[in-house]
């Protein structure tokens, strides 16, 4: 990110925009969180994510942190289903968003008539579903429907399993006039039956 920072010509040019990740809060016992809620500042992973971030916003850039990314491909229950298990509470909450939705985001961000200049935006769908629920969103459709379901483990992946999970609220980004095009994982998986 510094040497990003380095090369852009800064605010009176341009627009920065930074992606990051919304798995930065401390929150894991299903709160709702927001761009002032509390990082995990325990963790190496979450300290560099918060470095590289700090970096841009002093630039005067800006920051988007991103729910879960999934297209029909890739993500959370394209992991699970392929590797036969998935890791956590089944009934914990994951919050997302489609990589074509996380772009429009940034696009929004640099776009929008009002300055963004040295903010941060929670960026997911608004819809979060439970693991039990994504895989089963992710089995009607065309791609995964010949797939087994898979086992559910209350245990092991520290990093992808603490807790319940968080909530997000996304009304900060609605003010640079972003809408997701995909209100929920399970309506992007309607849409591919």
């Amino acid at each position: 990110a510094k040497r990003a920072v380095s090369l852009w010509a800064g605010p009176k040019k341009g627009r920065m925009v930074m992606t990051s990740s919304a798995g930065i809060y401390l929150e894991t016992e299903g709160g709702v969180v927001d761009e002032e809620s509390p990082v995990d500042s325990s963790s190496p992973r979450t300290a560099k994510l918060k470095g590289c971030e700090d970096a841009v916003l002093g630039a005067g850039g800006s920051v988007v942190r991103l729910a879960g990314l999934y297209a029909l491909d890739r993500g959370a229950h394209s992991f699970w289903i392929k590797g036969g298990k998935c890791t956590g509470v089944k009934g914990g909450l994951v919050g997302l968003v489609s990589y074509e939705d996380s772009a429009s985001s940034v696009l929004s961000c640099l776009t929008c008539e009002r300055g963004v200049e040295g903010e941060v935006f929670v960026v997911a769908d608004g819809a979060e579903q439970t693991r039990e629920q994504i895989v089963d969103s992710a089995l009607k459709t065309k791609m995964w429907g010949g797939f087994a379901r898979p086992v559910f483990e209350e245990a092991g992946d520290p990093l992808h399993a603490k807790g319940i999970g968080k909530r997000y609220n996304v009304a900060k980004i609605g003010t640079t006039g972003w809408v997701p095009k995909y209100p929920s994982f399970d309506a992007f998986c309607e849409l591919n039956k």
